[in-house]
């Protein structure tokens, strides 16, 4: 087991205990942070490399992230062949929650890296993508309408007068295969693409994926996924699966390795690690501005006293700043979010849960915000049941944005942390409890929200500078936020 110490019950012993966690939390999502960097004596086998990571971290793996790690390694030896097409060329770990997936891709994306330092231009570091799934597909979207604004259009009337947009090809030539352009713009430039947290919900993104999918794997290139779900059971819950979902699903059982991490009795170690950080003196949980390690240190405020401690922590930020503003965030596809409280030096934001998950957002809408801000107010989350499923869902897409992009975030809520989602999760009067999908999607929510709200200060690091994302893709820039 992954030993934090967690029954240290002297007071020596949870100061041990939290500087453990605070070295370590910060780290797990960013490998190719300062102190992460490997030396010319790093471990050549990904078996060695995470070995050397679980002891920079402190960590004791268990048995199963050893076993998932031996697979991983197999398969990285099988496909790393030099002109031999592995029948099996991409990976897919998955597993419940918190079992330790993001950090074995992580570990497993900078390995690639490492290994590809001190070559020629097409064996060098910037060919190994590590994104999150949410960030890949708005990419792959921006691309494709892009391609498509390039594109000449001739607008003509029906005899009811409807309008018709008809588009014709850039030069006059034979028609442009779009997405078989952006499958082969990513292949120019990588050769391995690690995506954290594969989850389908969308039927755009399931046809969508499973055809650029069949493009890379024409490209050779590498795919490495985590997701809970195995792929058999992708879009688990939606309707017509077997259409527009089958073709994503055969192709990923018959082309990845599957490695599965941990068991579904097994530790989360998010929540153990949260819990653990909990237990520390308040002293060493403050954190300094302006670090991308301190971006996970939030807080969960609950109730009235909750709000009073949200109003507060807000006055002392905009206080800091020099006051509050009104400020426009771009968002992808050349939108903007008018947000209405925003402190003077752009550094954190305040939204009520209304703006945030009662109106039509998403992802795109959440990345924009994680971009832009370093901190992140929200305010008045209140009990989520069957008939607040869909709000329920992009609080969940908010949390894993947030989490991915290790914002500070600041969450009030109207009831109990533990009553959060309990009406949705265990079922009330006629509602059936949340089965499936829903069910893990709240495990893994609350599981994020136990370590970004409890996490102690760790060393400061600079936070990089991120590009907007709508300046994005050529593919998909190395901009530190996406090279974990």
């Amino acid at each position: 087991r992954m030993k934090v110490g967690l029954l240290a019950a002297r007071a020596g012993g949870r100061r041990l205990l939290s500087a453990r966690v605070a070295h370590a939390l910060p780290r797990i999502h960013n490998p190719g942070a300062p102190g992460a960097a490997r030396d010319a004596g790093a471990p050549s086998s990904l078996a060695g490399a995470w070995a050397a990571r679980a002891r920079e971290l402190g960590l004791a793996p268990d048995g199963s992230q050893l076993a998932a790690v031996e697979r991983l390694a197999r398969y990285d030896a099988e496909a790393s062949v030099p002109g031999q097409c592995a029948l099996r060329p991409w990976a897919y770990l998955y597993g419940p929650v918190g079992s330790g997936k993001t950090l074995l891709l992580d570990t497993f994306a900078q390995h690639a890296r490492d290994a590809r330092r001190g070559g020629g231009a097409a064996d060098n570091p910037s060919r190994v993508l590590r994104a999150h799934f949410h960030d890949f597909m708005i990419t792959v979207h921006q691309e494709l309408h892009a391609l498509q604004a390039r594109r000449p259009v001739r607008v003509r009337k029906t005899l009811s007068g409807l309008e018709v947009h008809e588009y014709g090809e850039p030069d006059g030539s034979s028609a442009i295969d779009t997405l078989a352009h952006v499958a082969k713009s990513i292949a120019d430039a990588r050769d391995v693409v690690c995506l954290d947290e594969l989850h389908v919900t969308d039927l755009a993104d399931a046809l969508i994926l499973s055809r650029l999918c069949q493009a890379l794997l024409q490209h050779g290139v590498r795919l490495v996924f985590t997701s809970n779900q195995s792929p058999s059971k992708l879009f688990e819950s939606g309707s017509n699966r077997t259409r527009y979902v089958g073709v994503l699903a055969a192709l990923l059982r018959a082309r990845c390795v599957p490695v599965k991490v941990g068991t579904e009795a097994g530790v989360d170690y998010r929540a153990l690690a949260g819990m653990a950080a909990a237990a520390a003196p308040p002293s060493l949980l403050k954190p300094a501005p302006r670090t991308l390690a301190h971006r996970a240190s939030g807080r969960f405020l609950a109730g009235k006293p909750g709000r009073s401690e949200l109003e507060a922590e807000w006055v002392s930020a905009h206080a800091v700043a020099g006051g509050e503003q009104r400020a426009s965030v771009p968002i992808a596809f050349s939108r903007s979010w008018s947000v209405a409280r925003v402190t003077q030096n752009s550094n954190a934001a305040r939204l009520h849960f209304s703006e945030l998950c009662a109106a039509d957002r998403g992802a795109a809408d959440y990345l924009a915000l994680a971009k832009q801000f370093e901190t992140l107010f929200v305010e008045d989350v209140p009990a989520l049941s069957r008939r607040t499923a869909e709000e329920a869902r992009r609080l969940i897409t908010l949390v894993d944005v947030c989490y991915d992009a290790q914002l500070r975030l600041v969450l009030h809520t109207l009831p109990p942390r533990e009553q959060l989602f309990a009406a949705l999760r265990d079922g009330e009067g006629r509602d059936a409890p949340a089965e499936g999908e829903l069910s893990w999607m709240i495990s893994r929510c609350m599981s994020r929200l136990s370590e970004m709200t409890h996490s102690p200060a760790p060393a400061a690091s600079a936070a990089p500078e991120s590009e907007p994302i709508d300046e994005r893709a050529a593919w998909m820039r190395d901009q530190p936020a996406l090279k974990k």
